[in-house]
């Protein structure tokens, strides 16, 4: 007999009538995704979903100069100090940043904004605000 503890989404721990992923927590992330792959698809961008679940990065993409970038996809929340997107990763220890050697780039999903922003950009850093004036340069247009 499993306790009501095993229903839980291991993302936000709310109830899962399937103790997997509850339906926000598994469709919000493949919705940002979707929306990531159709902007750089429409930018003529060659796109490839890794055959790993759960790896540092959700895309690769390849660039005009045949070189493959490693994106993580996030997706940004309104809270009452701002647009906040988490540029770290849950893990049993806790949030913990990405590493320059997994993720190339940050793809932030905004309604139907993207920004495509520099690992470099953003290094070490926990939470931005997608709507500071300094990360306009990455929207994606």
């Amino acid at each position: 007999m499993s306790s009501s503890a095993d229903n839980r989404c291991p993302k936000c721990g709310k109830y899962s009538d399937h103790g997997d992923m509850c339906m926000k927590c598994a469709t919000v992330p493949a919705a940002s995704q979707a929306k990531v792959q159709a902007k750089l698809l429409d930018k003529g961008v060659d796109v490839c979903i890794p055959t790993r679940e759960n790896g540092p990065y959700d895309l690769l993409a390849k660039d005009a100069h045949g070189m493959w970038h490693h994106i993580q996809v996030k997706t940004a929340y309104e809270t009452k100090e701002g647009v906040r997107v988490n540029i770290s990763r849950t893990t049993s220890k806790g949030r913990k940043p990405y590493r320059a050697d997994e993720v190339d780039q940050f793809a932030v999903v905004h309604k139907d904004d993207v920004y495509l922003i520099p690992e470099s950009e953003v290094h070490g850093v926990g939470r931005i605000n997608i709507l500071s004036p300094c990360y306009r340069k990455w929207l994606l247009t």
